[in-house]
């Protein structure tokens, strides 16, 4: 139920799994099984996505004969700076790779790697219409999950996952997808297996669910969604008798009038810092499109070792390709697909005057 109310769909379209990784892999086997796409069909995929939500389409697309399209860049077409690493989600830009034989069509609700947030609601509608119904969406919601409020009826997609332990929660997978979908699919299940969605007679299990769960980080994915929801109560202003649901999305408003607080201090320093780039959207007034989370590099210093330089200084980073493979193609030379960038990452529990000290530390380096 926590779930269902973090997501905004019913107890029966969510299913739990090891790892968002492991689930989209479940998923892309009940497609194959499902004949889902063959020779002459197509799959749409997100360039600038973590490799679970490519890599795994990929092999289902070379299984099945099917060809490999890639969802459009943006860039000054679309009002967008080449740098930004945002899908163009115009029409026209959509309808040159959607078409009636694509069968899938996944994306990244944010980049892991930069913070860009891309308009995942017009694409799923576009997947929708160009293909005249045959296409279904997915949404890896993992690096937006922690920053944002998730409404899977809003977004319109058909399948949704996540990683709890990206909003605070332990390790653990979670999958929301379509009811009629979650219950027709052909799943890889053991014969003896339950064959149902969750409900008091199956003991909550879904029939996406393989052995015995792991009851521990469900208890802690619970937790977590509370303490998301006890934030709209302490300060978004929702009322205590309020529903868990509502209490999230008053929890959500406040974190992300905090994180645009810290996003702006980040944006307006940053451009200030000599020999200092940045990847994703730079300007304040469009922070609205990025999370907190910033790929930065510095002249003369390997990301790597701007990393370490940050963390002597008590700045928490990491440095590398974020199992992504865009870096080459998208940052306009700033970084390779090997080295990738120096990644830091704010969320609601971060300060300003901890913005001040890594532009400080960035500055120094």
């Amino acid at each position: 139920l926590a779930m269902a109310d973090f997501l905004g769909c019913s107890q029966e379209e969510v299913a739990f799994g090891p790892t968002m990784t492991a689930l989209v892999f479940h998923l892309s086997r009940a497609l194959r099984n499902g004949n889902m796409l063959g020779p002459g069909d197509n799959i749409v995929l997100d360039p600038i996505s973590h490799g679970a939500n490519v890599w795994t389409w990929m092999r289902l697309a070379k299984s099945a004969g099917a060809e490999v399209r890639w969802l459009p860049v943006a860039g000054e077409a679309a009002g967008a700076s080449a740098l930004d690493c945002m899908l163009d989600a115009r029409h026209e830009a959509l309808s040159a790779v959607i078409d009636e034989r694509t069968k899938l069509v996944a994306m990244g609700a944010a980049s892991n790697g930069v913070g860009t947030v891309h308009d995942i609601a017009v694409i799923c509608a576009a997947a929708r219409d160009l293909s005249g119904g045959g296409a279904l969406s997915f949404v890896d919601a993992v690096h937006y999950a922690p920053h944002g409020h998730l409404d899977v009826a809003k977004i319109g997609c058909d399948f949704l996952a996540c990683s709890p332990y990206k909003f605070f929660a332990p390790h653990a997978g979670a999958l929301f997808g379509r009811r009629s979908l979650m219950e027709s699919l052909p799943i890889d299940r053991l014969d003896c297996s339950d064959d149902s969605l969750p409900s008091d007679a199956s003991c909550d299990m879904s029939r996406w669910e393989m052995g015995t769960q792991n009851y521990e980080a469900l208890a802690g994915v619970a937790a977590a969604v509370n303490y998301l929801a006890g934030l709209g109560s302490r300060f978004g202003g929702a009322a205590e008798e309020a529903t868990r649901r509502v209490k999230l999305e008053a929890g959500f408003a406040a974190v992300s009038a905090h994180e645009n607080e810290l996003k702006s201090r980040f944006l307006a320093g940053v451009a200030d810092i000599p020999g200092v780039r940045m990847l994703g959207v730079a300007e304040v007034s469009r922070r609205s499109h990025r999370t907190a989370t910033f790929a930065v590099t510095k002249e003369g210093l390997g990301a790597q070792d701007l990393a370490e330089k940050l963390c002597q200084r008590g700045i928490w980073c990491t440095a590398g390709n974020h199992y992504a493979g865009f870096w080459t193609s998208q940052s306009g030379g700033l970084a390779q697909d090997a080295e990738g960038m120096t990644r830091l990452g704010l969320l609601h529990y971060n300060t300003l005057d901890e913005v001040d000290h890594i532009l400080s530390a960035l500055e120094e380096a």
